[in-house]
């Protein structure tokens, strides 16, 4: 991980692709000479990768210019939907549906990366298996697996950081295997999340998806609402 502009920039396994090697929260506090993206940009095109940035609404003017001025293309679109947990409800109920918490590090990186591999053939299994490996690292996150009349069907995680609004939870790694998808497991993995993190004292919630696809529906089922969205910009060439 480097630092960047107030953000951070992700650099690790080629292979991995943009998933794991681009950056983001940069530009939100301060500017950046030329000089400084020059060595950005040599640093991630001498691993063979070009540089993506994630860029939040927010951004400090010119950040967009120095860009664009610089070649990077628009690649796509992220949307953050978010919530108020202290109007949390008791939602939906999903019948058969049965959300576990767990701690059985094997078995959520199974779950989860047999959930994702199911969905797109853009990730290898290595890449979904690190990604699962990376949020059972994080002390600040909780796992969990859905089951389906006793058969395992999904999982997903949660992650907490305190602001200076209280405690925000971010959920996150969300995947379904392909035999159980249609049948609300994604639903429930929100709705139990959402419960647990006003459990624990979080004021809010957030959700990242790329808009109008499935996790953006459950999202906006459950209560969340679009907050903002990111654009993420790609050097050209």
């Amino acid at each position: 991980m480097l630092d960047f502009a107030g953000g951070v920039a992700a650099l690790m396994n080629p292979a991995f692709g943009r998933k794991l090697n681009h950056v983001t929260g940069a530009f939100l506090s301060s500017g950046v000479q030329a000089s400084e993206l020059d060595e950005l940009e040599a640093t991630f095109n001498g691993r063979g990768l070009r540089l993506e940035f994630d860029l939040c609404p927010h951004v400090t003017p010119g950040a967009l210019s120095l860009l664009t001025g610089r070649g990077y293309q628009l690649s796509g679109f992220k949307n953050t939907y978010a919530r108020d947990l202290r109007e949390l409800d008791d939602g939906d109920t999903f019948p058969g549906i049965e959300i576990v918490q767990t701690g059985d590090a094997a078995q959520f990186t199974d779950a989860s990366a047999r959930g994702f591999g199911g969905h797109t053939a853009l990730m290898d299994t290595a890449l979904l298996e690190t990604l699962a490996r990376l949020a059972l690292a994080r002390p600040d996150s909780v796992q969990f697996l859905a089951c389906v009349d006793g058969e395992l069907a999904g999982s997903g995680g949660v992650c907490f950081v305190e602001t200076a609004w209280g405690l925000a939870a971010h959920l996150y790694i969300a995947s379904t295997l392909s035999e159980f998808r249609g049948r609300g497991v994604q639903g429930a993995l929100v709705q139990e999340r959402l419960r647990f993190a006003r459990q624990r004292g979080a004021v809010l919630a957030s959700l990242t998806a790329r808009p109008l696809n499935v996790s953006a529906r459950n999202a906006e089922r459950a209560g969340l609402r679009l907050a903002h969205t990111k654009v993420s910009l790609t050097q050209g060439g």
